[in-house]
């Protein structure tokens, strides 16, 4: 598969828009807005095949990795009938071979979003110590997003609000044009 092209675009925001952005936090638009949440301002942006990755710190030094992968869903179907709990937990099914403990799913209704998540502590193969992951699916036709948030214990504490600032801000198919489409002539 041929690795897909990104395009970095930053612009200033319209005047009709009405985000707000807690301080210390910048927001990341996905697909004109088909997916957008808020990081820290000085996290590092890493494009990926399929998803988007954003770190604490350049690499090897980052010590956290939060990743996004956004799904564009086909119209005109019900997507009731295949529960967010359900694809969280096969999404996730495949678990690290050191798993020491797996919260059970939690769900909330946020920003007209439906959102589930859990956690995951394990062993990380590479460096043999503990780390966790928080998982996080969400979906409002007809965009679906999956999260992750891997980060170590005792980053905890500093990285709580990481997650929750991402919870919080998430919005999903709220779409805007690009500036350029503002005030078309």
């Amino acid at each position: 598969m041929a690795k897909r092209k990104w395009k970095r675009e930053v612009f200033p925001m319209f005047k009709n828009v009405q985000w707000e952005v807690k301080e210390g936090f910048k927001s990341f638009v996905a697909d004109q807005g088909a997916a957008r949440f808020d990081i820290p301002e000085g996290w590092v942006f890493e494009p990926g095949e399929t998803s988007v990755k954003f770190f604490d710190r350049e690499q090897p030094d980052a010590q956290c990795a939060l990743e996004a992968t956004v799904f564009r869903l086909p119209t005109g179907v019900d997507w009731s009938g295949l529960p967010l709990t359900v694809q969280l937990a096969q999404a996730t099914r495949e678990t690290p071979k050191q798993e020491l403990w797996r919260s059970g799913i939690a769900g909330l209704q946020h920003n007209n979003l439906d959102i589930v998540w859990l956690e995951s502590h394990y062993v990380d193969e590479e460096e043999h110590r503990e780390a966790f992951t928080r998982y996080l699916l969400a979906r409002r036709v007809p965009i679906q997003i999956f999260i992750s948030f891997a980060y170590w214990p005792e980053d905890a504490p500093q990285l709580v609000h990481v997650w929750d600032e991402v919870v919080r801000s998430l919005r999903l198919a709220e779409f805007v044009a690009p500036p350029f489409q503002e005030n078309p002539n």
